[in-house]
């Protein structure tokens, strides 16, 4: 295995906390809004950790139910590892499902408005934030590919119940303009930094090597971390995944004599698995 060199990292550190409401485009896409979180998920309920195949309802035909929800709300947040089968979104209580298509299509960049950097598949499998609202209410099935085939997959759907009124039009394709409008606006990206905010450059570093160390007094708080690695002597060559774990990445605050976060480079940013 060649060691690889991070070409290219960046700190952004602020000042001072700002208050105020949450910026615009996709630096807000975290934040919960008013509104009441749900989670369904396939992890297992025994706690043995075989978190995939576990589902709220299988139907007669083998077909899995994700999710259900009664009332107003949307769809915010749709993660798996390896989906199969064709994923169906039944809403306000329609027979027909208003979306039926291969799971993985949520991901592959073939579907509008179901497009990158909304939609798109990373180191952890597909990820989806394109927003899905429903007035009454929402059930999310997976069919089979074929009669009898396993259905055994990981997956997360997040979903925020709303208020009556506060959901907007259904979702549908094509989408309507008002859920147009909300995808628009969170693909006009962050604001510039604020005031007091400055970067500091921290690459570069070889796997094997001496630790990189950057050291900031006074208050502040870290907005960002941004990571590129190649090959060592090919910076044309991206690393595997794996190769990330063999860096780890501390955290000393306050002049704390043991780290307060501690993991593996790949882990951190989500990229490990």
């Amino acid at each position: 295995m060649k060691p690889f060199l991070p070409l290219y990292a960046l700190i952004l550190l602020s000042a001072a906390l700002r208050a105020g409401p949450p910026p615009p485009g996709l630096a807000r896409i975290h934040i919960l809004r008013q509104a009441k979180a749900l989670q369904f998920s396939s992890w297992d309920p025994t706690g043995q950790g075989g978190d995939s195949g576990h589902y709220m309802e299988t139907l007669p035909d083998g077909t899995v139910v994700l999710a259900r929800v009664e009332g107003p709300g949307r769809v915010v947040r749709i993660w798996s590892a390896n989906p199969t089968g064709r994923i169906q979104f039944f809403l306000d209580g329609a027979a027909r499902p208003v979306l039926d298509v291969p799971f993985a299509r949520l991901f592959d960049q073939s579907l509008p408005p179901f497009l990158a950097p909304l939609s798109c598949w990373s180191g952890g499998g597909g990820t989806c934030y394109v927003p899905i609202p429903f007035r009454k209410g929402i059930e999310i099935r997976v069919k089979p590919d074929r009669p009898g085939a396993k259905m055994d997959f990981y997956y997360q759907v997040g979903v925020e119940r709303l208020r009556p009124g506060e959901a907007g039009e259904s979702f549908r394709l094509p989408p309507p303009p008002s859920l147009l409008e909300e995808i628009q606006a969170l693909l006009q990206g962050s604001p510039p930094s604020g005031q007091g905010e400055r970067a500091l450059p921290i690459g570069p570093a070889v796997v094997g090597g001496r630790p990189l160390e950057i050291r900031q007094p006074g208050k502040g708080v870290l907005r960002e971390i941004r990571l590129r690695a190649a090959r060592l002597g090919d910076e044309k060559q991206r690393p595997a995944l794996e190769d990330l774990d063999l860096l780890t990445i501390r955290f000393w605050w306050d002049g704390a004599k043991a780290p307060s976060v501690e993991v593996p480079l790949g882990a951190f940013f989500g990229s490990a698995f």
